[in-house]
């Protein structure tokens, strides 16, 4: 981990142009350190090795994330990178595992060193736990052990590129199949930090009102708390990967919730943090901190310039 950047870093997801993050900045008043780029379609190995935020071309300007990076060591990159493309067998954890893919792993890393992404977080599998993505954890036992050792492998031959300083993250939603961890953790010596994604989501039965609504989220089976004490157990710092309030439209939403917002930084004081991100996405899944004056309020009191979740 680069020794000069505050590991309580305040990152936006959703934020694939520099236009995105500058208005974003613009909106909270600050400078924003950090954004989360996601690579998680690759078709192929080679493209999936030469990820799209590497090389765009230079007239379009908004997406010169290399140039942004260079123009200061207190910015990083958080890289969603999926372990295998589309294209991969079924059979591609054993595949992985056995080490098939790690020269495509090793283009992936001298790929982001020479283009300046050397310092990047990378988000490896994120979500793991789901069971929506291809490169999933799976659901078997022999998937877990399988997945668990190629993603270790994969960690350790990005980590063994020349000239980078990677993080490598190992990501899971909270509160989702509640995975025995120790079967699907890759070990310490792979794991850098402990993602975790959790959303402003709870059952209708549980409601919108606080803190009964926080206190669900945290003590769900696989919810936050279980996993900042893997976490904590591993000695590793956690990243809120994904974090936003959910409107209200979604039967699991409760709307601008600042008191969401508030806890998420009380958490980020107290537990040693690598970043947190806020899924500023406009297609309507969350609330944009545009559309949420008491979150966004949240947010400028935790990480504005003078937040005090950065103390």
């Amino acid at each position: 981990m680069p020794a000069d950047l505050d590991t309580r870093t305040p990152c936006l997801d959703e934020s694939s142009s520099l236009t995105t993050l500058q208005t974003a900045g613009y909106l909270l008043g600050r400078t924003l350190p950090c954004a989360v780029l996601h690579d998680e379609n690759a078709p192929t190995w080679a493209t999936w090795s030469d990820p799209w935020v590497t090389h765009m071309p230079r007239d379009q300007t908004q997406y010169q994330w290399a140039s942004w990076l260079a123009a200061s060591s207190a910015r990083t990159v958080v890289l969603a990178q999926n372990l295998v493309p589309a294209e991969a067998p079924d059979d591609w954890r054993t595949r992985g595992a056995a080490g098939e893919y790690d020269g495509y792993v090793r283009d992936l890393g001298a790929n982001l060193v020479a283009r300046g992404f050397g310092r990047a977080v990378i988000r490896l599998a994120p979500k793991a736990n789901g069971d929506w993505a291809k490169d999933s954890v799976g659901s078997t036992a022999a998937d877990w052990s399988a997945w668990r050792r190629y993603w270790a492998r994969a960690a350790n031959v990005l980590r063994a590129t020349p000239g980078s300083d990677f993080d490598v993250e190992w990501s899971l939603n909270a509160g989702y199949r509640n995975l025995p961890l120790d079967q699907i953790y890759p070990g310490d010596q792979a794991v850098d930090v402990v993602g975790i994604s959790m959303l402003d989501s709870a059952p209708t039965a549980v409601g919108a009102a606080q803190p009964a609504r926080w206190q669900y989220q945290k003590a769900v089976a696989g919810g936050l708390d279980t996993q900042v004490a893997f976490a904590r157990t591993h000695g590793k710092p956690i990243a809120f990967s994904e974090w936003a309030a959910l409107p209200t439209s979604r039967a699991d939403g409760a709307g601008d919730d600042a008191y969401y917002a508030d806890q998420i930084s009380a958490l980020v004081r107290g537990v040693p943090t690598r970043y947190q991100a806020y899924v500023n996405t406009p297609n309507g899944s969350v609330l944009r901190l545009q559309d949420a004056s008491g979150v966004r309020a949240s947010w400028k009191r935790h990480y504005g310039v003078t937040g005090d979740a950065l103390r």
